[in-house]
């Protein structure tokens, strides 16, 4: 009998570690001194060895699920489940950077029976603690929290209370964003679920977060430093144990490098571009050119069939339905390019005519010194033919001598663009003139 109770004295049950911004880590066990599971405490700085063992909990105390958190300082919080008689409590022992453990206090109320307690910490100290409560016919969970250097609130439950919720965990990040996840069992069928609480905030409603199955086993949750969760658990799928998984998106997405050009003729092929990010995938970004069409991809290009300013928009969704959105808006002139064809003379009449080419409707004019005015209207993309008459001194040249050179000025004005000028030079020539040459015949 001596030496059972000897032997049952070294007989540790493994607790938890935690390790602050520092380097100085803690350690917490259980063993069992022949009557009671006793609690203890190990320190070991930052390259150093670990001190000798201080106890956490009071003599004469058993403790259960044991569990230990620290913040970046260095303070911590560990947590346990305290037996006494028929009721259950939640105690925790603290210790402030620098020194030891703290006499253990109650955090619960008085139940039958709590269990599974576990703690998370902020990197400023912001502390979550979350349990099972067991009832008759159902159990819960229940939290407390209290802010950096605050107090702990009253416990509240976190779960529904329809369901049987069973293995709670929970996962903190530096910031206190935090994510509950329990397996809740109803009606002998299990399913994960997960409430979430916002730095600073409360615990939202419950979610489902797996398809109802028999069986789900221990969920285990992480965060980033956004407050974007994964959870895991194991399910058996009716032949051997598997691995699920589900994510938490906390935040929409972010379009970045969103490229939407400030300008561009008609008819000529623009290229947008834009890129979704987010802690999850994403679908590839939509575009909506503004002027009822669309496009789908990190590179899209349009052309556009009329003049004006349109609206343009690049927007992407995450995975549960978040969108984040671009404007701005283009403006489309009709394009002023066009083109000098044929010029077709007429010697007997000492005339000329030139056909130009325009991609749409607008204004034609003819000018020149020495050439006769015409303004002519371009119902649509297509050819128009302007008539080259001399005009004035060069009017006289060319009956006198039957040739006279003119310098053409060819002016298009589109509707909807800015103008745009080409010159030619041309000679006209006329048959008969009196200072012309004549053919004869033979």
């Amino acid at each position: 009998e001596a030496r059972e109770k000897q032997e049952s004295r070294r007989t540790a049950a493994i607790g938890d570690v935690a390790i602050d911004a520092a380097g100085d880590v803690i350690g917490v066990w259980t063993y069992f001194d022949g009557s009671d599971r006793v609690a203890q405490a190990a320190l070991r700085p930052a390259a150093g060895g670990f001190g000798a063992p201080e106890p956490l909990t009071e003599p004469g105390e058993s403790a259960n699920d044991l569990d230990l958190a620290m913040d970046a300082a260095g303070d911590a919080t560990a947590i346990w489940n305290r037996l006494e008689g028929s009721t259950w409590f939640v105690r925790r022992a603290e210790r402030a950077a620098g020194g030891g453990f703290g006499s253990p206090q109650d955090l619960s109320q008085a139940q039958t029976p709590i269990n599974s307690p576990e703690i998370a910490i902020s990197a400023g100290g912001a502390t979550v603690v979350v349990w099972r409560l067991a009832e008759k016919n159902r159990s819960t969970i229940e939290a407390s929290s209290r802010p950096a250097g605050g107090s702990f609130s009253a416990p509240a439950g976190v779960s529904s209370g329809i369901d049987n919720a069973l293995s709670p965990d929970l996962a903190m990040n530096a910031a206190g964003d935090t994510v509950v996840v329990w397996s809740g069992e109803s009606g002998g069928e299990q399913n994960a679920k997960a409430a979430v609480r916002p730095r600073g905030g409360a615990f939202g409603a419950p979610a489902e977060i797996a398809e109802v199955k028999p069986a789900f086993f221990l969920p285990h949750p992480a965060l980033d430093a956004a407050g974007n969760a994964i959870v895991v658990w194991l399910r058996n799928d009716g032949v051997s144990e598997i691995v699920q998984a589900a994510a938490y998106d906390a935040q929409p997405p972010e379009l970045r490098d969103v490229s939407i050009p400030t300008s561009a003729e008609v008819g000529e092929v623009v290229r947008f571009s834009a890129k979704g990010l987010d802690a999850w995938p994403t679908d590839p970004p939509s575009f909506d050119f503004g002027d009822g069409s669309g496009a789908v991809g990190e590179s899209v290009s349009h052309a556009y069939g009329a003049p004006g300013t349109y609206p343009v928009s690049a927007s992407v969704v995450d995975a549960v339905g978040n969108p984040a959105s671009a404007a701005a808006s283009i403006s489309v002139l009709a394009s002023n390019r066009f083109s000098l064809g044929r010029l077709r003379r007429n010697r007997r009449k000492g005339t000329a005519v030139l056909a130009v080419r325009v991609p749409g409707p607008g204004e034609l004019s003819l000018l020149g010194s020495g050439v006769a005015r015409i303004v002519r209207r371009a119902p649509g993309a297509g050819e128009v033919e302007l008539p080259v008459k001399a005009w004035a001194g060069a009017a006289r040249r060319l009956a006198r001598h039957g040739r006279a050179r003119l310098r053409l000025r060819i002016h298009y004005a589109p509707d909807g663009g800015p103008p745009a000028v080409q010159e030619l030079a041309v000679v006209l020539r006329k048959s008969g003139a009196a200072g012309g040459r004549r053919r004869s015949r033979h």
